[in-house]
């Protein structure tokens, strides 16, 4: 059964729906979100390396030890589809690399943890304070 973190081949539709192509994805969604609604999310991975976005794009670090026969990089292009699409399982990303795309996944999205902000001033990101000692 598939599980978040796993890199699998799938049909990936495309931005305009018009169509499909089988590529290499890495599935986000927990298991709870794939038995309620009865789909996997599942996010997009590239071997073209040139143009990654450095904020939003992840390179795997540990690639290798996942399957792909090429380095690759996470995009957060994010599509649900049904668990059966699913035609290969290659692998599971480690976790360095699995915590990293869910730090740029909710970046794109806009799900950064922030503190509660002043009326009229703009949300400012979570900051861990140094430790007294």
């Amino acid at each position: 059964m598939a599980s978040r973190g796993d890199f699998v081949l799938v049909p990936f539709p495309y931005n305009d729906l018009s169509a499909a192509k089988v590529r290499p994805a890495v599935i986000l969604g927990r298991d709870a979100f794939r038995v309620a609604e009865r789909e996997i999310l599942v996010g997009y991975l590239t071997s073209q390396l040139s143009g990654a976005d450095p904020d939003l794009d992840v390179a795997l670090k540990d690639w290798a030890a996942c399957g792909p026969l090429k380095p690759s990089v996470f995009k957060p292009r994010i599509a649900g589809i049904d668990p059966t699409l699913i035609q290969l399982h290659i692998g599971s990303l480690t976790e360095h690399d699995l915590e990293e795309i869910s730090v740029r996944s909710k970046r794109a999205l806009g799900l950064e943890t922030h503190e509660p902000s002043s009326a009229g001033t703009s949300p400012t990101p979570t900051v861990n304070p140094p430790s007294a000692n």
